[in-house]
């Protein structure tokens, strides 16, 4: 069966399947790592009734195999997971499609690792979320997205999901990728009349 699969390579340069039972649930997700190593956290799509899947998400321990739901709801997927650099934190995330009553919503939930404090949602306005980037302290989520028909960065305090700083607004940018010192936000940048280009958000 051909199936997407998460491996671990050990020092005796053997592959270790971590999912293999995942049949397509890894189709179409993805996942982040602690920088030890030693975790994993990937969305994994579950069979609902009438044959609908909604995307959970899973932690995986590297050493042993075992998976563990870290977050279930009917009708809400948990997309693109973002482990913080201390391991501490999770940014996903969290997409409701919609249905007959109520609108679509896309947002960005932060979680504990350990699960130590109910995850909070961080406060967008406006912003339609679609990728995120710790600072390298893992005090900050910088957050790229949509902003009434612009591109925008928000800075997000990672501890309350408080919104701290706008960073841009002018056009869209994506591969968000925070500097060491943390002065820096590195982005790709594109707009209508300019060709991507790479810059740096202070």
């Amino acid at each position: 069966e051909e199936s997407p699969r998460l491996l671990a390579l050990g020092g005796d340069r053997e592959l270790r399947d971590l999912t293999p039972h995942a049949g397509q649930a890894l189709h179409e997700t993805s996942c982040s790592i602690t920088a030890d190593g030693t975790t994993i956290v990937t969305s994994w799509r579950s069979r609902r009734r009438g044959g609908r899947f909604d995307r959970v998400l899973v932690g995986i321990d590297v050493a042993s195999g075992e998976h563990t739901v870290l977050a279930d709801e009917d009708g809400i997927d948990y997309v693109a997971p973002v482990i913080s650099p201390d391991g501490t934190m999770i940014a996903v995330g969290r997409n409701f499609g919609g249905d007959y009553e109520r609108l679509l919503a896309e947002s960005v939930q932060l979680r504990r690792a350990d699960g130590s404090r109910e995850p909070v949602l961080a406060d967008l306005g406006d912003v339609f979320p679609h990728e995120w980037a710790f600072s390298r302290d893992s005090r900050t989520l910088y957050v790229a997205g949509d902003l009434h028909g612009r591109g925008a960065v928000v800075a997000v305090d990672a501890a309350t999901g408080a919104a701290t700083q706008l960073l841009a607004v002018d056009a869209s940018y994506s591969f968000l990728c925070p500097s060491p010192d943390g002065r820096y936000v590195y982005a790709l940048r594109s707009a209508a009349l300019l060709r991507r280009q790479g810059i740096d958000l202070d």
